[in-house]
């Protein structure tokens, strides 16, 4: 915030925080909501990190959705994209579902191991 003072939106954003969250009657939705974001994040940044390691693994860029299977007739996912898919997705979110002894049959399974 270039004109204003960021410490100022921090103290409103704070503000209606305490009052969402305070709020009996709002604090079902409230994190309800969180929740969703949350989860709209989670998808779409997996789906992006699979695109990325599609195209350096020379794949064309066919879209796909969360129920998209990993491998084979799917995405066609082979030892090598999986080994990058680990690595990536323990560098950004601390850990994995590969390294921790889950095999992610679609996309929607990737993303469920981080709900």
């Amino acid at each position: 915030c270039e004109a204003h003072d960021c410490s100022m939106h921090r103290r409103q954003g704070a503000k209606q925080y305490q009052l969402l969250s305070r709020d009996d009657t709002l604090r079902p939705l409230f994190w309800a909501l969180q929740g969703q974001i949350k989860s709209v994040d989670i998808s779409n940044d997996i789906i992006e990190i699979i695109k990325t390691i599609r195209k350096h693994q020379g794949f064309r860029e066919d879209a796909f959705d969360l129920n998209a299977a990993l491998y084979d007739d799917g995405l066609g996912l082979d030892s090598l994209c999986v080994a990058e898919l680990s690595a990536v997705l323990e560098k950004k979110y601390g850990k994995d579902p590969y390294t921790s002894g889950i095999l992610p049959q679609t996309v929607r399974d990737i993303v469920d191991f981080y709900s």
